[in-house]
């Protein structure tokens, strides 16, 4: 365990979904993105981590683009957003995962924002309007810096016929897996404060930024790493989910 400060949660998780076990909790980048040398590891998003709470909080919901905000899209307009499959990160290099994302939007007032990974190098996913449909709704042009509400994981987990959903990240710190042949159950959560209590509000820290590693082809496993934020907190949690009829994913945070 390390202590980072005073807005710190530390230690080691590990969670297993698979049959018979209950889930106790959830194209290619913008040719534009600046590709940036640097070594993304466990111990690079503690150090932003630890950065990041030397910083006053600010909740990340204040630069949703106005016409995103819940007065202004409802919950059925927002319905009416889906992403493009055929736009999936890493669906035209023939690799075992695939990422979709989540749009902003409605109840998803937070920015998550998204960076790809490899040995020396790391890249921001963009935010493209392009990857997505909106049927009649009809917004202006987004900023390529708006973030995402989330991301989802996708592999030939029960056929190699088709591309299931192995996990989704979407809202706050919530995230859920799949084992092969499931449906989803209960949400997990990556710190909880507050809850419950009768003298104060419970506080719902953020994923705010995602690292996430490209598989090689013959990846057996999606590796990512999150740095998490609060008003009282900060966070870096590390993923490595290896999908199977059991679904196991080593956390360490």
């Amino acid at each position: 365990m390390q202590e980072l400060n005073h807005r710190n949660s530390t230690g080691l998780l590990v969670a297993v979904v698979g049959v018979a076990a209950s889930v106790f909790w959830c194209g290619t980048i913008d040719s534009a993105a600046q590709i940036i040398s640097a070594n993304v590891d466990f111990s690079y998003v503690v150090r932003r981590a630890e950065a990041r709470a030397r910083e006053p909080f600010i909740p990340p919901d204040r630069n949703v683009p106005e016409c995103l905000r819940r007065d202004r899209l409802n919950e059925a307009q927002y319905q009416q957003i889906h992403f493009r499959h055929e736009r999936a990160l890493w669906a035209a290099d023939g690799l075992p995962f695939r990422l979709e994302f989540f749009h902003p939007g409605d109840v998803y007032q937070d920015p998550v924002h998204l960076s790809e990974f490899s040995a020396g190098y790391v890249q921001p996913i963009r935010f493209v309007q392009d990857f997505f449909r909106y049927g009649q709704l009809r917004l202006p042009q987004l900023p390529a810096d708006t973030g995402y509400a989330g991301f989802r994981i996708l592999h030939q987990l029960n056929t190699p016929a088709k591309w299931d959903e192995l996990g989704a990240f979407l809202g706050g710190t919530y995230f859920r897996l799949l084992g092969k042949g499931q449906r989803y159950g209960q949400y997990a959560r990556g710190l909880a404060l507050d809850c419950g209590e009768p003298d104060r509000p419970e506080e719902f820290p953020l994923f705010t930024d995602w690292w996430i590693a490209k598989p090689s082809p013959g990846s057996s496993r999606v590796h990512a790493i999150a740095l998490l934020d609060s008003a009282s907190a900060t966070g870096a949690y590390e993923f490595k989910i290896v999908p199977g009829r059991t679904t196991i994913a080593e956390i360490q945070a």
